[in-house]
């Protein structure tokens, strides 16, 4: 009904995000910026969080719609209730590793000649508040994979207000 009466070719109002709706308010901007910022600085990590249903999740839909093919490999996780090696193996495959079999060492291996061969690499991980404190480590041991003094693989972690209490835990210093 709102389609016929709007003249809309899509609902707007779904539960999932839809960057085609996204209403580019003076925070959303300022939010893009800061993400471009920091993947252009090069800035290993940064967290993104904020209360559920503020639109996390289609801001960085919206975001990452803005590159060109090859300007950015990126690749995105939204299951997070995974162990450490688990979430590494997800990492593989979001950016197109087979990892069946292989134990840790050759897994990230594998993954810093992969993130090697691209400028730009970006993972973001949605709902990263559900990280058990391995995935977190395993998160912290990709930040420190580097080449010519340049992290190979940026992160951002996006998530609800929980996640910014996590990472002010002083267990997490190190990420």
């Amino acid at each position: 009904m709102l389609e016929h009466y709007y003249n809309l070719n899509a609902d707007p109002f779904r539960l999932t995000p839809d960057s085609r709706f996204v209403y580019p308010h003076p925070s959303y901007i300022e939010i893009r910026e800061s993400m471009h910022h920091a993947l252009q600085s090069g800035d290993g990590l940064l967290a993104l969080t904020g209360r559920p249903g503020t639109g996390k999740s289609t801001m960085i839909e919206w975001f990452l719609g803005e590159f060109k093919k090859g300007e950015v490999q990126w690749a995105t996780l939204s299951s997070t209730n995974v162990e450490g090696e688990d979430l590494l193996r997800m990492v593989a495959y979001a950016f197109g590793l087979e990892a069946k079999g292989l134990d840790k060492s050759t897994l990230v291996l594998k993954l810093r000649q992969q993130l090697q061969e691209h400028r730009r690499s970006l993972l973001v991980i949605d709902e990263a508040q559900n990280l058990s404190a391995s995935a977190l480590e395993e998160v912290q041991m990709l930040t420190d994979l580097q080449a010519d003094s340049r992290p190979l693989l940026q992160i951002f972690l996006v998530g609800q207000d929980r996640l910014h209490e996590r990472l002010h835990d002083p267990e997490m210093e190190p990420l």
